[in-house]
């Protein structure tokens, strides 16, 4: 009696849904033209308000924000289609809603840090930025989050709201960028020869600005050796690693040659 009950049971389902074929067919169907209208909206708005808006990457959002509209509604026309009581569905999303309120709270707040952070552009595609502990390049800003390539090459997705509510440094918009290193020489050494040393040779690496100029100065001393520390400027968009050593190369060149650090020679 079960058995029969349970192959009844398939067997109305099958021919429930052979009937509704022609249904899901046509519902497919408007789902698939729906987004392809709504690909074809988002590159045409796109385009149109590119030559109309100022604001970096508005463009983007708004385009995206349509063409899901678009879609959405294609959703709501392949249900209609295949017979789904609408508003059946709306009361039962209505029963709902505080759940899914919650549900798609954090989407809705990283939606509106997106749309704020797009507006005021402390940073567009291509910027160098560092967000929180994140520093690298921008790569995109979506409704959600914006993607940062770091310098060791990794893609990282970082929710809007996790920026819009920590500091932001934009790299790229800096005049310059200051970096430094500490040397150390023997105690017995002249310091302020050693500082002039420091202070010339930053001034012959390609890169380092001469405005404003390096600062160079005694940081500590103990029993043995004065710590030197050099701070100087460079264009943000220079190597600033690849700078460093050379900096840092040119000032041990020159205390060497000055006989103010030991050579393999004096080991």
């Amino acid at each position: 009696m079960a058995a029969s009950l349970i192959i009844d049971s398939f067997r109305n389902f099958y021919e429930s849904l052979v009937a509704k074929l022609p249904q899901i067919g046509v519902a497919l169907l408007v789902i698939l033209v729906s987004y392809i209208i709504a690909r074809m909206i988002r590159v045409a708005t796109r385009k149109a308000l590119a030559r109309l808006s100022t604001t970096a990457h508005l463009d983007v959002l708004l385009s995206r924000f349509i063409s899901y509209i678009v879609i959405g509604l294609g959703v709501i026309v392949a249900l209609g289609v295949i017979g789904v009581n609408m508003g059946a569905l709306i009361a039962s999303l209505g029963l709902v809603s505080v759940g899914l309120g919650f549900a798609i709270r954090d989407v809705i707040s990283n939606f509106i840090a997106g749309v704020i952070l797009i507006l005021q552009r402390p940073y567009k595609i291509g910027d160098s930025v560092t967000l929180g502990e994140v520093e690298g390049i921008v790569e995109d800003i979506r409704v959600r989050d914006t993607i940062i390539r770091r310098n060791d090459g990794r893609l990282v997705f970082i929710p809007n709201t996790n920026i819009f509510n920590n500091n932001i440094n934009n790299n790229s918009l800096a005049v310059a960028r200051r970096s430094e290193f500490v040397i150390s020489i023997p105690l017995k050494e002249d310091l302020e020869k050693a500082v002039g040393l420091i202070r010339s040779s930053l001034g012959e690496v390609d890169g380092i600005l001469a405005q404003p100029s390096p600062q160079v100065g005694a940081e500590s001393i103990d029993d043995e050796r004065f710590v030197i520390r050099a701070l100087y400027w460079a264009d943000p968009a220079a190597d600033l690693f690849a700078l460093k050593t050379q900096a840092i190369n040119a000032s041990i060149k020159s205390l060497s040659s000055s006989g103010l650090l030991p050579t393999e020679e004096d080991v």
